[in-house]
């Protein structure tokens, strides 16, 4: 006769293999005073995207070995990736006081300090990194590239292209350093090196969508407006889900006058980033150029559902309206703004506008140009509506005084004042 199993090796035998169909619950992980356990969870925590979590037990890990560096880089990178910068920059500063010669600790308190916009320590840090004479730095070209950054960021573009320089000398193929490059070049006016620079980045790599998207901001600063529109189409073609690209090239094709091929641009770029103001403003400006009226108010009310204090989405609304004859709502627009911004000009230019075409309110149009003008004296376009209002409520000689100012400030409007001049004469 065989011995029957005792009660608990019964149960484990009956729980060993589940019941077809019947639900397994994992315990909950118990935390231990172990150090290595709560490095453990964090980092499984972080990899799960469960970032709060992670935080609590890199704390805890921090609390159990404060004098660890790698612990407190680690706990700084999972701060960083919740933008606590703040946060990941005071653990930095601890793990590079620990060991002020870490390459890691250095480095990451350098991208701390540029990400709070502290280019001068990022600098301090990332020179730190450079001097290294340990054999701890692996990767000179990412060092190199951020101090190029820091010293653009600080205005000092030389400093930055000798960082440059020096990458490209080791690798020529480098397509990054080619294109911040040639941007900075860009910035300090030398556009025919800057155009060479990021040529040589799309012969490096012509399937890389930057190098093609800088060369065509390159090519509109030239004025050069079928180059660059066909460098923003290339740049769409390799990436298509780049929003800049599709927002340059909608900027260039109105720039040609290919309105409607501009707005699909831009609102494809705005499927892509849907809450893009200046996308959001360029392209109710071209809907209102084109007559679409309802979908450019539509756009800048987008605008004003971020920014409810937005100038320019409420005198933009106020010119469709006023477009449409809708002075009523297009002056509630306006004094909106004007309660915001009383001493902004498009806001007073704007008024003068909807007074003008108001008979009944040139005095108000005369008072608030002569306002725009006080705030913008140099605005030839100011001058040249105050000239028109002038004349239509038959102030004749001011009216010549402030077109030739316009003519002034603007030879190129000297035949638009002729034309004006002469059917003023006539009347």
């Amino acid at each position: 006769m065989h011995n029957s199993e005792s009660s608990a090796e019964q149960k484990a035998a009956s729980t060993s293999t589940p019941e077809k169909g019947k639900l397994l619950h994992f315990a909950q992980y118990r935390n231990s005073n172990s150090f290595r356990q709560y490095c453990d969870l964090a980092g499984t925590l972080q990899g799960q995207g469960r970032y709060e979590e992670a935080k609590l037990a890199w704390t805890k890990a921090v609390e159990l070995d404060p004098d660890n560096i790698n612990i407190r880089i680690d706990f700084g990178v999972a701060l960083a990736e919740t933008d606590d910068i703040e946060g990941a920059l005071s653990q930095f500063e601890t793990a590079a006081k620990l060991d002020p010669n870490n390459i890691d600790a250095n480095y990451l308190l350098g991208m701390a300090h540029f990400h709070l916009e502290h280019f001068d320590l990022a600098l301090k840090y990332w020179k730190r990194c450079l001097a290294d004479k340990t054999g701890q730095l692996e990767d000179e070209t990412s060092l190199r590239m951020c101090l190029a950054e820091a010293y653009r960021a600080l205005g000092r573009p030389h400093k930055a292209i000798f960082q440059l320089n020096n990458i490209l000398e080791k690798n020529p193929a480098d397509i990054d350093a080619y294109n911040l490059l040639g941007m900075i070049l860009l910035e300090i006016g030398d556009k025919t090196f800057a155009m060479d620079v990021l040529k040589r980045a799309v012969t490096c790599n012509p399937d890389f969508y930057r190098s093609h998207l800088n060369l065509g901001v390159v090519y509109f600063d030239c004025g050069a407006i079928d180059f660059s529109i066909h460098e923003f189409k290339r740049a769409c073609q390799c990436n298509p889900k780049d929003t800049d690209s599709f927002y340059n090239l909608g900027r260039a094709l109105a720039v040609k006058g290919e309105l409607q091929q501009a707005c699909q641009a831009l609102k494809k770029s705005l499927e892509l980033s849907p809450n893009q103001h200046d996308c959001l403003g360029f392209l109710g400006n071209l809907e209102l150029l084109c007559g679409d009226f309802q979908a450019a108010c539509g756009h800048f009310k987008q605008i004003l559902a971020d920014d409810p204090n937005n100038i320019e989405a409420l005198c933009s609304i106020a010119d469709a309206e006023h477009r449409q004859y809708n002075y009523q709502e297009a002056e509630a627009y306006l004094q909106h703004a004007y309660k915001l911004a009383p001493e902004n000009s498009l806001v007073h230019y704007s008024l003068a506008l909807l007074y003008r075409d108001q008979s009944k309110k040139l005095d108000k149009a005369v008072k608030h140009m002569r306002k725009a003008i006080d705030l913008q004296q140099n605005n030839p376009e100011y001058q040249l509506l105050y000239g028109d209002i002038l004349a239509q409520a038959e102030r004749g000689s001011k009216a010549r005084d402030a077109w030739e100012k316009a003519i002034e400030l603007d030879p190129s409007l000297a035949d638009d004042v002729r034309s004006r001049l002469k059917k003023f004469d006539k009347t």
